[in-house]
Formats: C-alpha cells, sequence, structure tokens
C-alpha cells in the first residue's frame, strides 16, 4: 500500500569521496554504469539499461554514504588524493544498502583531511572554488552539510527504497 513507503525529507545529504581529474573535476573512484565527471550543478543518474535510476535490483543511481567519511576508519591513508565532500540528493532514493542511491544530486561542500598534504588541500580548495561551493576540514563537514538538507533518519537506513514527497 502506497501508505506504507517512507517519505523523506525534500532534500537529504549523503557523503562522498571522489578522485580529482586532471583538470580540477570531480570523479568517481569507482564508475558504476557509465558514471562520470561530477559536474558543477545537479547531476542526474542515468543507467545504461535504459530504465530510471535508480532502480531496485540494479547498481544504478548516485551513490552516498549516510555518514561522514572517516580515513582513519575508512583506509584513508591511501587515500591521500581523496577529495571528501557532501552532497543534497532528492527525487527517487533507494535506501536498501549500506549506502543510498540518489535519481538527482548536487555537490553543497567539499573537505579536506588534516593529513592530506598542502599541495592537494590547495588542489582542493580551488575545486571548491570552481564549483562555486564552501571548502571545510573534513572534522566541520557534517555541520556544514546540514545547513543543506537532512540526513537520511537511522530507521530508514538499510530499508526498502523510499521516495521524496
Amino acid at each position: 500500500m502506497i501508505d506504507d513507503v517512507p517519505l523523506l525529507p525534500a532534500e537529504v545529504v549523503g557523503y562522498r569521496a571522489w578522485r580529482m581529474g586532471d583538470d580540477g573535476e570531480l570523479l568517481p573512484y569507482v564508475s558504476v554504469h557509465g558514471g562520470g565527471v561530477w559536474a558543477p550543478g545537479i547531476v542526474t543518474a542515468r543507467c545504461e539499461h535504459a530504465h530510471d535510476a535508480p532502480a531496485v535490483g540494479c547498481s544504478c543511481g548516485l551513490h552516498a554514504a549516510y555518514e561522514p567519511p572517516d580515513p582513519c576508519r575508512d583506509g584513508g591513508f591511501g587515500r591521500n588524493h581523496a577529495v571528501y565532500g557532501a552532497i543534497v540528493c532528492w527525487g527517487e532514493i533507494d535506501t536498501s544498502s549500506t549506502d543510498f542511491r540518489a535519481q538527482y544530486a548536487r555537490v553543497v561542500s567539499l573537505a579536506f583531511w588534516r593529513m592530506q598534504t598542502w599541495h592537494q588541500t590547495e588542489l582542493i580548495r580551488a575545486t571548491a572554488r570552481a564549483y562555486e561551493v564552501p571548502c571545510v576540514e573534513l572534522a566541520q563537514l557534517a555541520a556544514v552539510a546540514g545547513e543543506y538538507g537532512e540526513e537520511i533518519p537511522q530507521a530508514l537506513r538499510g530499508l526498502a527504497p523510499a521516495f521524496g514527497p
């Protein structure tokens, strides 16, 4: 029954780690279904199987973590070149996994980790200026992201797909 489908706030916050392209663009660490550059502005999920993304039973959609990254926990010592950030997501959202997948998203903040080199930190700051988003220390990322949307409630994580209003 449609009343049993949980509703999320209009925009929810997610977290990502990207790698930086040669021209300062944000690229996913793993490209799912041809996912490429995360351009400034709105990014729309696409699937090579010609269905709307995200779809149940498929890995398509714009992936995001529920919680801010922790490089020490997540193996960050090998990711000195990672660009961490927060995104807001809306549209159809699949919360049935350890991360979630969304139909639409946009980058709202980038962050650097205190253990990254000065050079990498400056590259991240330049990318943030190009994307016209704030750049903060990783420990501040959740607070800044909270200005743009709400995190998906714990009770809805790992459940069947949820849809926005």
